[in-house]
This record gives C-alpha cells, sequence and structure tokens, in this order.
C-alpha cells in the first residue's frame, strides 16, 4: 500500500485578484463553474480521485513515475488555502489526506506534475450538527468496455454531495496479481467519463465480486488474490481506512446522514453461513440503533431484497437471501428496534429499481433502491420484477440521485439514463411507526 501523506491547511493572507497566478485563476473558475475538465497525458493515467469526504478533510489517490513528486494547490473563493509537494511510492502511487478544511465547502485544487496539470474539485461532510436537505448520486456494474455515458452526466451536476460507487467499478475478472488488478483498474478509470466523474465529485466506494472475480468469497479465493485485489481497490478509489483488511465503515454527512459502508465480499464465508462476519453485522445493527442521524443509507452491493422469480433463484446463494439466518437478523432488528430512516442503497443485480424489500412480513416497510447498471447488459430475468414490491424497473444504463429531506424524513430517488434525462422519481417516506 502507499504511503499516506497528510496535507494540512495553511491559510494565506488576502491577494488581489490583479495579481493571482494564472493557476489560481483557474481553480477559482473551477469552483462556480460546470464540467470539470481533465487531462489523459501522463503522469495521471487514470485521473485522481477524492474520497470519503468528512467535514474537515478528504483522501486523494492518483499515479505518478514511480518516486516522483507532485504540487498540489487547493482553492476556496479565488484564494490559495494549502500548498504542498507530495511524493509518490516506489510504484508510483499517491495517497493523500487533505486536512484542516471547512465544513460543507466546495473547493478546487490542482495537482501538478511532470509539466501536467490535473483539475478538480470536491466537497466536504457537512458540520457534525447540522441538518439539512443532501443529494448524493450513485450507480454500479461499470464494466469498462462499454461505454461509460452515466458517469459523464454524473460529473455536470453540480448539486452533489458525494457520488456513491456502489460496487463492480471495474470488471477485473481473470486477474490474480496486484499487477493485472492494477491493470484493470487502469483500464477501467482512464476511460474519459470516469476521470470527468472523480474530477468533479467526491466518491464513497466499496467492492462486489468483478473487483476480484465472480461471485467471490473469502472461502474461494485464495488469500494472496483477495489481498492484491483489496490492495488495489485501497489504490484507486482512496477509501479511508485505518486498517487495510476492513473497508467496511461509516461516513457522517451532519444530522441529516450517516452512511454504512458495508464490505459483502471480502469477509463473506459461505461455509460458515456468514454474509457479512459477525463483527461487521453488529456494528452495523449498532450503528442503525446508536446513530442521531436522521438517514441511515446502507450502501450494500448486493441487494437484501427478496427475489421469489424463478429467473432469480438459481442466484439466490449469492445475495442475502442465500444466507438467511442473517438477513432475518438484520431486519428483524430494524422492525424491533423501530429504526426510522434506513435505505439500502444496492447494485451487482444489472437493473435498476426501487421498492420494499418484500411484499410482506419482514422488510415490508423497508425501502430499498437498485442503482445502475452504469455500463452492463441488463439482467435477463428482468421480467420477473415489478409491481406490487418494486415501484419501477429498468435494464437501461443508469445512474441515481438520492434526495435526503431531514424536514419531511422523505428521500427522493430519481434514475437518470445516458442522456442525463429522469426515467423515473418517486419519493418515499422512511419514518417507522
Amino acid at each position: 500500500m502507499a504511503s499516506e501523506y497528510r496535507v494540512e491547511n495553511q491559510k494565506m493572507a488576502p491577494r488581489a485578484p490583479a495579481v493571482l497566478h494564472r493557476r489560481e485563476v483557474l481553480l477559482a473558475g473551477l469552483a462556480t463553474c460546470g464540467p470539470i475538465p481533465t487531462s489523459r497525458a501522463a503522469p495521471f493515467p487514470w485521473g485522481v480521485t477524492t474520497a470519503d469526504p468528512t467535514p474537515t478533510s478528504v483522501t486523494l489517490a492518483t499515479q505518478l513515475a514511480p518516486g516522483d513528486t507532485a504540487e498540489l494547490v487547493v482553492s476556496l473563493e479565488r484564494q490559495r488555502v494549502s500548498r504542498r509537494r507530495l511524493t509518490a511510492d516506489a510504484d508510483g502511487y499517491l495517497r493523500a489526506t487533505l486536512d484542516g478544511l471547512s465544513p460543507g465547502t466546495r473547493y478546487a485544487y490542482q495537482l501538478e506534475a511532470g509539466g501536467t496539470a490535473f483539475d478538480g474539485r470536491f466537497k466536504t461532510a457537512p458540520a457534525s450538527d447540522w441538518l439539512g436537505p443532501l443529494t448524493f448520486g450513485a450507480t454500479s456494474c461499470l464494466r469498462q468496455t462499454r461505454p461509460l455515458d452515466v458517469l459523464q452526466r454524473a460529473a455536470e451536476l453540480e448539486n452533489l454531495d458525494a457520488f456513491f460507487l456502489v460496487g463492480d467499478s471495474v470488471y477485473a475478472d481473470g486477474a490474480v496479481t496486484l499487477a493485472e488488478y492494477r491493470a484493470k483498474w487502469r483500464e477501467g478509470l482512464s476511460q474519459p467519463p470516469s476521470i470527468a466523474l472523480r474530477a468533479a465529485h467526491a466518491v464513497v466506494g466499496t467492492w462486489d465480486d468483478h473487483e476480484i472475480r465472480n461471485d467471490a468469497s473469502k472461502d474461494n479465493t485464495p488469500a494472496a488474490q483477495l489481498d492484491a485485489a483489496r490492495r488495489a481497490l485501497l489504490e484507486h478509489l482512496a477509501i479511508r481506512t485505518n486498517d487495510e483488511q476492513r473497508l467496511w465503515r461509516s461516513l457522517r454527512f451532519g444530522r441529516t446522514a450517516e452512511v454504512l459502508v458495508l464490505d459483502c465480499r471480502g469477509e463473506r464465508r459461505p461455509e460458515k453461513k456468514e454474509y457479512l462476519s459477525r463483527e461487521q453485522l453488529d456494528w452495523l445493527k449498532g450503528r442503525l440503533v446508536e446513530s442521531d442521524c436522521r438517514f441511515k443509507l446502507i450502501v450494500n452491493s448486493v441487494p437484501i431484497g427478496a427475489f421469489p422469480d424463478v429467473g432469480f433463484q438459481i442466484f439466490a446463494p449469492d445475495r442475502w437471501e442465500g444466507f438467511p439466518a442473517q438477513r432475518t437478523e438484520l431486519l428483524e432488528h430494524l422492525d424491533a428496534r423501530k429504526v426510522s430512516g434506513a435505505l439500502f442503497v444496492s447494485g451487482d443485480f444489472h437493473l435498476g429499481a426501487v421498492g420494499r424489500v418484500a411484499t410482506d412480513g419482514l422488510g415490508a416497510n423497508v425501502i430499498e433502491a437498485l442503482v445502475g447498471p452504469g455500463s452492463s447488459a441488463p439482467n435477463p430475468a428482468l421480467a420477473g420484477v415489478g409491481p406490487p414490491q418494486w415501484d419501477f424497473v429498468t435494464g437501461q444504463n443508469t445512474f441515481s440521485t438520492l434526495r435526503l429531506d431531514p424536514a419531511t424524513l422523505t428521500t427522493t430517488v430519481d434514475y437518470r439514463d445516458t442522456r442525463g434525462e429522469v426515467l423515473f422519481s418517486k419519493a418515499y417516506a422512511l419514518g417507522r411507526s
């Protein structure tokens, strides 16, 4: 894993616009303008990722030449707030934590190395006691050999607080070694729409099976291969973690939302009937009850909803339904503790759908949004999904926006196509009686 570098905020005295350097003028423009111009030229072969925002920091990852250095300039309202030189590791990977930032603020940055400059922006999370509306984007199933138009459309939105990559952000099937996984990530992230998305918004990512191998679990994947896949994920999606073996984590966006990001692959043990490790499941149950946030968004990768149609039954062992004891335990917990504001945000199925986890019984009051597929063929069993359980279903390539209103405890789920047009929109009340 690349070394982690920390960038502290360095306040600077105001300077008149007439003496701003050209770089600072560009940065100031990025703070208010539309889509980010990006470059695929070396030394940024797959652009720059900013991720996992907190009220005062964000993580950053990119690739340079081995041991090369880059100058990072962060700007706000025509003023440079920090400037630092960063050094890549022996493999060329660079990770940084940008600290000392202000809550709920959209920053512009420029990273320059080898005569090439990369421009981007990100937004920090709101202050811990802030209570107001939020908007997140989300998709999954981004096969790098197909057009990634939905990412370009998402990059053009200016009101997102972050963008969720819910799993299968690249298809790395066939990779075994670290070098092979890195090549797959570079293939996917070097596509211009992917570069544009990550230049425009901080992302919050997890993995599913195709970042490892089809239907991956800890039981069917050699430890060395799983470690290589995990390391490549961390290098490219800038996931914030204090333990490189643990991907599940919580990100707080004021008092409006706590985002609970699950690892549904790296700890999965079918032989022990564990979809999540006991530690992760207990953590999730605890956060759902203890959180004082109005919304609890569960970034879940593989759906928890019931899919009784015969076309889906053959694949039941690869989702929550294939682990009925843990699925029941979690849904009973939500019901018994009357958890309000819970929303599952899932991927994997190569279809977009939103509705209830079940038509009756456990899960009947819980909403799940399946996001994507971003750039994959539709699920051939698509016809088996629909009312009364699901209000909307599509096999088109889509991304979603999730608008959270804490005043009414409603989330509005939109599905947008490759042109950015809204195919479906519905508001869901997430209160519990």
